[in-house]
C-alpha cells in the first residue's frame, strides 16, 4: 500500500531551522517575513522584543544564562549552560487577538521515534507530555512552554516548569 504525501504547509513562506541539544525545530516565516532566527545575549534584551519571558525560579546547580534565541513565529528559546549539558526553556503564543477575538496563530507537532508519557503538572489537573531526553511539553493560558535537556531528569523538568515566573 502506497501512502500518500501529507502537506503540513498551508501557506507560502520560508521555512527557519533551529538546531539545539534536544533536536531540531523548524516552522513557517509568515508570508512577507523573513525565516530569521534572532539572537540574544541578555534577558532583558530579548524581554525589549518579546515583552515578559516565563522564566524560571529554580534552575539545576551551576546553570546560567548563555543566550536566547526568537524564532519568526513568536517563539523563544532561552539557554542556560551547566557544567556538562543545556538546557533549553521555551515558550511560544498560540493565539493571538484580532478585533478583541482570540483566535489561535499556530499548531505544534512533535515529531519523534521517542516514548510520549502523559504525565501530571501542577495541583490543577494539567497534564504534559514527557519525552525522555527531548523534554516536558505543556500549554497553559495560550502559550506552549517546553522544558528540556538532553540529561534532564522528568523529576528535574517539573521542578524547573513549575517554577516558571
Amino acid at each position: 500500500m502506497v501512502v500518500p504525501p501529507v502537506t503540513f504547509i498551508s501557506e507560502p513562506g520560508d521555512i527557519w531551522t533551529m538546531d539545539t541539544p534536544i533536536g531540531e525545530f523548524q516552522g513557517i516565516a509568515p508570508p512577507g517575513d523573513e525565516a530569521t532566527i534572532k539572537e540574544y545575549t541578555s534577558l532583558e534584551e530579548i524581554e525589549s522584543d518579546w515583552g515578559h519571558l516565563h522564566q524560571p525560579d529554580y534552575l539545576p546547580e551551576d546553570f546560567v544564562f548563555r543566550k536566547a534565541r526568537m524564532a519568526p513565529q513568536d517563539s523563544v528559546y532561552v539557554y542556560y549552560a551547566g557544567p556538562h549539558s543545556e538546557l533549553i526553556v521555551a515558550q511560544a503564543r498560540l493565539e493571538h487577538s484580532l478585533e478583541g477575538t482570540r483566535l489561535p496563530s499556530r499548531a505544534f507537532a512533535t515529531v519523534t521515534r521517542k516514548r510520549i508519557e502523559w504525565v501530571p503538572m501542577g495541583s490543577a489537573g494539567e497534564t504534559a507530555r514527557w519525552i525522555e531526553g527531548h523534554g516536558l511539553i505543556w500549554e497553559k493560558n495560550g502559550m506552549s512552554y517546553l522544558v528540556g535537556g538532553p540529561d534532564l531528569s522528568l523529576s528535574e523538568a517539573e521542578r524547573i516548569a513549575v517554577s516558571l515566573r
